[in-house]
């Protein structure tokens, strides 16, 4: 039951990772993103801020950047990161050759697998038990 919930998780956040992140990069909308404030826990980083359009006509108040690659990432409050890119009704700002979308759909071509491996280990312990009971 376990590696069913395991896999299932992974799958939907893949999916939802690779749906957003594709969009983005493959035609969203371009503009750029200024850091706000940094969130601190072993170390900082700004990955949130605000995201605006070069024409000016899409504005997101609280974006976050979640690339994976093709960019430095920014390390300091009012840094202005461009060019970026967002998914049109999306809030997860990219940078535009960023390979989330790619990242995530293996995520989720991995759920299946780890629930196999989980179920099979699973199965592999239970005989063990029984063999050693009976």
């Amino acid at each position: 039951m376990l590696g069913v919930a395991l896999a299932f998780a992974l799958v939907a956040a893949g999916a939802s990772m690779t749906i957003d992140s594709w969009r983005a990069t493959h035609g969203g909308i371009r503009g750029e993103f200024t850091t706000s404030g940094p969130e601190c826990f072993r170390r900082c980083t700004w990955n949130d801020g605000e995201f605006r359009s070069y024409d000016r006509t899409y504005e997101i108040a609280d974006a976050s950047l979640w690339s994976l690659g093709g960019g430095d990432r920014p390390r300091a409050t009012g840094v202005t990161v461009y060019p970026v890119v967002v998914a049109p009704g999306g809030e997860n700002v990219y940078y535009p050759d960023d390979k989330t979308w790619m990242f995530a759909w293996l995520m989720s071509a991995a759920g299946p697998i780890v629930c196999w491996l989980v179920v099979a280990r699973a199965r592999g312990f239970r005989d063990r038990l029984l063999e050693r009971a009976g």
